[in-house]
């Protein structure tokens, strides 16, 4: 059962500008989380930046469920 939390205060930006995701694909991820939760964590680097996972990101913070992440340490901009 997914849980819902209190929304964070931690700005989080996507690291690329992604184009937006087929509707029927967008609507399919929204479900499924919706009913399971965010089965696989984001991944972020130290300054909150989401390398992987800014879909699953805005539709868990839509829905406000929990949205697991993993941050990656020591990343540069190269």
């Amino acid at each position: 059962m997914p849980t819902k939390t209190a929304k964070a205060k931690v700005k989080y930006q996507p690291v690329l500008k992604l184009p937006p995701l087929p509707r029927e694909q967008l609507l399919a991820l929204r479900l499924n989380i919706s009913v399971n939760g965010v089965l696989v964590p984001i991944l972020v680097d130290e300054k909150k930046a989401i390398i992987d996972g800014s879909y699953r990101k805005a539709i868990a913070d839509e829905l406000g469920y929990d949205c697991p992440e993993i941050v990656q340490h020591g990343l540069t901009d190269e």
